[in-house]
Formats: structure tokens, C-alpha cells, sequence
């Protein structure tokens, strides 16, 4: 079987020459259509069906640019653009009513990128997962785990991009919030209580009211982060980045430091090495600690961490799976403190390792362009 890199450069190669011309919708529709062939859906068996049409009340119709069934129901819609179109709001919203039409979560945008929608049940679905169209793209053999069709699994790729989505709108809340407080704390928390007291726990609002009205809120800054195990988590310690080349054609070959800038690693070897600092500074966690510390929604389907009984005992192919993780020796085993042996995930591009930076920076590491070094 060929590899999940090979499979993807063949999928994308067509795409990326006629985004030289910016052909026409139709004829980009019609190389789309192809590569999805080659992933094995069928035209034949009714799997891909292109402008299939859908009606809408009693007079009028809509045609999704491609639906995608299984035993003939819909398991994910795509909305295609011209290869150099970059995605409108209105298209976000166009496509959102094609998924709700044909009552499926999932739906696929190709335009100038890949990107992969999620129904929320809000006004425009949520974005959960995106990929350049490119021969080395950061997520490209992902595109291929998640749309291969032998391995294709409705349900697995439903919560995958459920997880991401309640993710994504768990930072916007609390960044709104975060906000929200610096702008008027004591409104805010205020309101966070009252809704506390009177929607949850029962409370007449105008005792609620009346009570809070003699009280004043304030907020301080925390010193350490803290587990809901009350672990202390707080680790200090300063990243150095150079190499940053990240745009739309090429990869980002950013290498990382956390030894003072004298040994560089990718963002796999890099993850690696931070959990085992954070290891040694901390060397009592166990393993459910370390999971809660570093959680899978960080990385994604392959998560942060995972156990080398889990892998073993795993149904997957082992020799794939062992290569989306860190354990080209012995040494690269990790073991928490009740003895569980655990590897650290190397499938990091510039989606997700974002969060990583971005959690880590939450338990106090510094991060630092290697140029402004002193």
C-alpha cells in the first residue's frame, strides 16, 4: 500500500498545476472529482455525486457541487471555487446550507486551500481543520487519513472534528471573557453569578439581585497554573525559534531551542523534549496527571501522549502507528511516576502546534525569536 505522503502528492499535484491558469470552476471540479477516484469513492456505486439536485420547498432547487454517500446516504458535502478563491462568509453560509439540506455535520471546502466545516448549529459552521495545496503540506497526509476510502469512518471523523470544534469556541468564549473582564470586571463576574445562582442553582433573581448589588468583584492574576487535581504545573523555561519560513507555498521549517539556542529540533522532536523537562521538574505525576497536564485536544486524533501498551494492544497498522510518535530508541520512552512507559506524538504542523505553544505559555514558558537573542 502505497504511504499517506505519496498518496496526497498525487492528489493535490493536478490541483496545484492548473492553479497556474486559475482554470474555471468546472473544470477544477472535474480534476476533484478524479483525485477522489483515486481514493478509491466510486462514480459507479453512486459514492460520488456531483451537482446532485436537492429540492428546497415546492418550487425551487439547489445543486451541492459534490456529494459524498455511503449505502447511499450523505456523509459530507463539498462546496468547490476556483483554485485561486479564497473563502467569503457567504460561501462559509452557502455551504453550511448545503450540509443541513443533506443532513450531514461534515462538509469540505477546495478552493485556494482544503478546509473541513463542522455544524455547530450556529450561523456559519465552524472551521475545524485546513491544509495548503501543497506537495509538502503540514497536514496533507492527514487530509488523506481522514478521506481515504478504505479507511474512511463517518463517526470517527464526526467526533475528531467535534472535539476540535468545542475546542475552538471553548478559546473564543474564554478569550471573549477574558476580555469582557478587563474591560469591566466587576459587571462581568457579576453576571456570571447571577446566571450561576438564578439559572442553576434555583435562586429568586431579586434576592439574587438585591445581594449582589452589595457586593464588588475584582480579579488578580494568578501566580501558577493549577490541574483540577491541584497539581502544581507552574514550569519555567525559554524557547528559542529561528527559521520561520510558513506562508501559503512553502513549509514551515521552523526549528526550536530549549537549551539556550545550541541544539535546534522540528516541532515533533521539540514537543518531545518539553514533556520530558516538564517530567524532571516534576518527576511525581503519574500518568492520568500528565494527560490532564498535556490533553489530546492539543494535538488532535493522535493526542499528546499515549502508552506503549496502548499502541500495542492497538487494532491499527503498527508499523503507521509507530511512526506518528517519538520512539526511534529506548531512550525516547518516557515513564511517569507509577511506572507506565508513554511516547509523545510527532504529528505536529502549523494547525495544531499552535496550541501546543499556546498551552505551554499558560505554564510559564517564554517564547523567543533566536534573532533577538541578546
Amino acid at each position: 500500500m502505497k504511504q499517506k505522503k505519496d498518496i496526497w502528492q498525487e492528489f493535490c499535484y493536478d490541483l496545484i498545476e492548473v492553479r497556474k491558469n486559475d482554470v474555471l470552476e468546472d473544470k477544477y471540479q472535474d480534476i476533484v472529482e478524479s483525485n477522489l477516484r483515486q481514493l478509491g469513492w466510486s462514480k459507479v456505486q453512486g459514492e460520488i455525486c456531483p451537482k446532485e439536485r436537492i429540492n428546497v420547498g415546492s418550487h425551487n432547487q439547489v445543486e451541492p457541487d459534490i456529494t459524498i454517500k455511503t449505502n447511499g446516504i450523505p456523509v459530507f458535502v463539498i462546496e468547490l471555487k476556483r483554485p485561486n478563491n479564497s473563502i467569503t462568509l457567504r460561501q462559509e453560509q452557502q455551504l453550511l446550507s448545503y450540509m443541513r439540506l443533506c443532513k450531514t455535520l461534515l462538509g469540505l471546502y477546495i478552493g485556494s486551500d482544503i478546509r473541513l466545516f463542522y455544524d455547530t448549529n450556529e450561523d456559519v459552521p465552524t472551521m475545524v481543520w485546513k491544509t495548503e495545496i501543497d506537495l509538502n503540506a503540514e497536514n496533507g497526509e492527514e487530509f488523506i487519513d481522514f478521506f481515504l476510502y478504505e479507511t474512511f469512518n463517518q463517526q470517527r471523523l464526526e467526533n475528531i472534528c467535534r472535539t476540535k470544534a468545542v475546542t475552538i469556541k471553548t478559546d473564543k468564549t474564554i478569550k471573549e471573557f477574558q476580555y469582557d473582564l478587563s474591560i469591566d470586571s466587576n459587571s462581568t463576574i457579576r453576571k456570571v453569578v447571577f446566571e450561576y445562582l438564578v439559572s442553576l442553582k434555583g435562586c429568586n433573581k431579586e434576592l439574587v439581585n438585591a445581594t449582589l448589588s452589595k457586593l464588588t468583584f475584582a480579579t488578580k492574576e494568578a501566580e501558577t497554573l493549577h490541574t483540577n487535581l491541584s497539581v502544581p504545573v507552574h514550569s519555567s523555561g525559554t524557547i528559542w525559534v529561528k527559521n520561520v519560513t510558513y506562508n501559503k507555498s512553502k513549509r514551515d521549517n521552523s526549528k526550536y531551542s530549549i537549551d539556550g539556542g545550541h541544539v535546534f529540533l522540528g516541532k515533533g522532536r521539540i514537543v518531545r523534549e518539553i514533556v520530558a523537562c516538564f517530567i524532571k521538574q516534576h518527576p511525581n505525576l503519574t500518568f492520568e496527571q500528565l494527560s490532564q497536564i498535556f490533553p489530546d485536544n492539543l494535538q488532535g486524533s493522535y493526542g499528546v501522549l499515549r502508552t506503549m501498551s496502548d499502541i500495542a494492544s492497538s487494532s491499527q497498522n503498527k508499523k503507521d502507528l509507530m511512526s506518528r510518535y517519538t520512539m526511534s530508541s529506548e531512550k525516547s520512552i518516557l515513564t511517569s511516576s507509577d511506572g507506565i512507559k508513554f511516547v509523545v506524538s510527532n504529528q505536529w504542523g502549523a494547525y495544531n502546534f499552535i496550541n501546543f505553544l499556546d498551552h505551554i505559555k499558560g505554564m510559564g514558558w517564554i517564547v523567543t525569536d533566536i534573532s533577538k537573542k541578546p
